[in-house]
């Protein structure tokens, strides 16, 4: 399952872009869902100037992050549109930015490069009107954001990089928050690709800022992140643990919706996996379902409709379990892990509905797709080692020129002190 990364860079963004980076501001990032109501009151009567409008759409694109997708791009791109026309930079490049975390935990890859070339133009009408940490903030948030689109994008070594343009600057200023949630998600990725030691030293890097700044939001989300690597080590007792803490959390924080619905989804695998608790484990992976469609999130749909297939092909409802990864499938398509589990697991149901031509088409859907991974994987690292290669070779090509450079100067320096004692030799002969 997917680190949920959108959500709280959503949050770090408020805080940024509203100066609260004092510690003692740091307990609670949801006083401005009061302000949805008599924001769009205002707006639907028509009661604002443009700059009020602008920051109208601007703070109800925000408050909206986690509720309601649908509001939370409509807002974005309003405001992003309006901060065009006045040409306030720094509010559209914000507002690109949303929008950009918006189409990429949504699946809608097609046009972000089209808005990250928006977002970098925005950079650039900033660069001579705005001060250097103003722009360094702007510049460090894009690489976060830029860094969530490759994770969700299953671009590790990318995502890491971007992460690594931005966590610099968050040291530079101190900002707190923005550190420990690029700790998360670096962790989030050596996780995806199974280095856990480095995952656990970037959680508890995390986790030692959360506790900190004193952010109870931020130590859930730690212990959200902990909770997955003890699912990677098989240790479930220590993740149904973190997970409890978790899910009592969100219980009682309820816009922190589809955290909740990915904590159902954890519980509900723990209890199928380990406990053989098939009652429980559907109740959680019913909720999850239920919490993800009323966001209209469709990773976590499809999250929650392959975990009920897994506990249903566990309860040998075969005809439950074909419907539910059948679902996943539909939804699942940028997740190559998704895809391939939700191939093999309908392996298992088609052969127990003595479905054989499904069940073999399926079983060489995941071979072609394991296969295509690997190849992709392969080339990937091939390129990698392509580009280390060449600037290896660029770097020993730059030391030779510069070898060749000092000695040219020697040779120089040479022939001109011969050439001057040769003078005074001449001189004092004469």
């Amino acid at each position: 399952m997917k680190r949920l990364v959108f959500i709280i860079i959503v949050i770090s963004f408020y805080c940024i872009n509203n100066n609260v980076y004092s510690q003692s501001n740091y307990t609670d990032h949801r006083s401005f869902h009061s302000e949805i109501d008599s924001l769009e009151y205002m707006i639907d009567n028509n009661s604002l100037n443009e700059e009020d409008l602008l920051q109208a759409y601007y703070k109800l694109s925000f408050a909206y992050g986690e509720s309601d997708q649908d509001k939370y791009a409509y807002y974005s791109l309003l405001a992003m549109r309006l901060a065009h026309k006045m040409n306030d930079y720094v509010t559209e490049i914000h507002t690109t930015r949303n929008y950009i975390s918006y189409l990429s935990s949504n699946n809608k890859n097609d046009s972000i490069m089209y808005y990250y070339g928006r977002a970098v133009v925005c950079l650039e009408n900033i660069e001579n009107t705005c001060s250097q940490e103003i722009i360094d903030r702007e510049f460090s948030l894009l690489h976060a954001t830029m860094g969530n689109y490759y994770n969700y994008m299953g671009d590790v070594l990318k995502a890491i990089e971007e992460y690594q343009m931005a966590l610099p600057i968050f040291e530079k200023y101190d900002r707190k928050e923005s550190q420990l949630i690029l700790y998360s998600n670096v962790a989030s990725l050596y996780i995806s690709i199974e280095n856990l030691d480095q995952a656990e030293v970037n959680m508890l890097k995390a986790l030692n800022i959360s506790k900190e700044i004193n952010d109870s939001l931020m130590i859930v989300y730690v212990y959200h992140d902990l909770c997955e690597l003890e699912l990677h080590r098989h240790n479930y007792d220590k993740a149904k643990e973190y997970a409890t803490i978790c899910h009592d959390y969100f219980k009682n924080h309820s816009e922190n919706g589809l955290e909740f619905s990915e904590i159902h989804c954890i519980l509900a695998m723990i209890y199928r996996a380990d406990y053989k608790d098939y009652t429980k484990a559907e109740f959680h992976g019913k909720q999850a379902l239920e919490i993800a469609r009323n966001h209209k999130s469709v990773p976590h749909t499809s999250n929650a409709h392959l975990e009920l297939g897994k506990i249903y092909i566990e309860m040998e409802d075969w005809q439950n379990a074909k419907n539910n990864i059948l679902t996943a499938l539909s939804l699942q398509d940028t997740d190559p892990a998704g895809v391939i589990a939700c191939h093999r697991n309908l392996v298992k149901i088609y052969i127990h509905l003595n479905e054989p031509d499904q069940a073999i088409a399926h079983f060489n859907k995941v071979n072609e797709l394991q296969n295509r991974l690997s190849n992709k994987e392969f080339q990937s690292s091939l390129s990698e080692m392509e580009v280390l290669y060449e600037t290896e070779k660029k770097e020993l090509r730059i030391e030779a020129l510069e070898k060749e450079k000092k000695l040219q100067l020697w040779i120089a320096a040479f022939i001109i002190l011969l050439f001057l004692s040769c003078t005074a030799l001449f001189f004092f002969l004469w």
